[in-house]
């Protein structure tokens, strides 16, 4: 198994972010997990308790059908494993899709664990609604955050359009 570039890109990305937003890791990290419409999984082996990884991401509202959208932002993972990607992205399918009636899961256009993973996904570019339930600053609603979707601050619970990977789910699994 070959090093992860887009794990060692993520955390270079990271550090750069927190230190221009003078954000730490470990508030950050609390953000997310605070925040009820976004979520991190570790990644670990049936009985194990060895961490091979993790999941974040949060949930959005696809604008043209209204139908709930499992947006990951990525799949970071000490070694690149593409046959653990695919049961990854099948767990989260059956798991977390399909109890919510989500219309997709929707992954990052240029990150390596995206579509070239998982040959079903399609690049499409797709009007959603990210979803978050934390106040800013000021106690308002937040309207931007910054995720793996955008290189930029994106909108969050108002409109925003990006290209991605696309996986339609059907029934009660990844189809």
């Amino acid at each position: 198994m070959n090093q992860n570039p887009s794990v060692i890109f993520g955390k270079l990305k990271m550090l750069v972010y927190y230190y221009v937003l003078g954000l730490s890791p470990i508030k950050s990290l609390a953000k997310i997990y605070k925040d009820p419409m976004t979520f991190i999984m570790n990644v670990k082996e049936a009985g194990s308790k060895q961490i091979l990884g993790f999941v974040f991401g949060r949930m959005a509202i696809s604008l043209t059908s209204g139908r709930p959208i499992v947006m990951l932002n990525n799949i970071y993972l000490k070694c690149y494993d593409r046959d653990l990607v695919h049961k990854i992205l099948s767990e989260i399918g059956k798991n977390i899709g399909s109890r919510l009636k989500a219309e997709a899961i929707i992954l990052p256009i240029y990150h390596e664990n995206s579509a070239q993973t998982v040959a079903s996904y399609q690049e499409k570019t797709v009007e959603v609604i990210p979803l978050s339930g934390l106040n800013n600053v000021f106690g308002q609603v937040r309207s931007f955050d910054h995720d793996d979707f955008s290189h930029l601050p994106h909108a969050v619970n108002r409109p925003f359009k990006c290209k991605v990977n696309y996986k339609k789910l059907s029934g009660h699994q990844i189809s």
